[in-house]
């Protein structure tokens, strides 16, 4: 009987650990993609701020989002993906 309550112990132990595991990854996969989900945004945003001074300084105005003509061809390349 003894033995028996110490299996059955091992395997509950050997549940909630499981159980544990699974739910901490959960939540770090949970926290992970929330914090991707905000770096794509933001980078959209700074990409579409870099866009609208690419518009600026084609209509031959100065950009407003970055200081420099030459920042802002080289920003709006990489936004690109060129």
């Amino acid at each position: 009987m003894d033995s028996v309550l110490k299996a059955l112990v091992a395997v509950a132990s050997l549940v909630v650990i499981a159980f544990g595991a699974e739910h901490a990854w959960t939540l770090y996969s949970e926290f992970n993609g929330r914090q991707g989900e905000q770096a794509i945004a933001a980078s959209s945003e700074r990409c579409r701020k870099i866009g609208e001074d690419s518009e600026l300084i084609r209509t031959g105005q100065q950009p407003v989002f970055l200081s420099t003509v030459p920042e802002v061809v080289t920003e709006w390349d990489k936004c690109r993906g060129l």
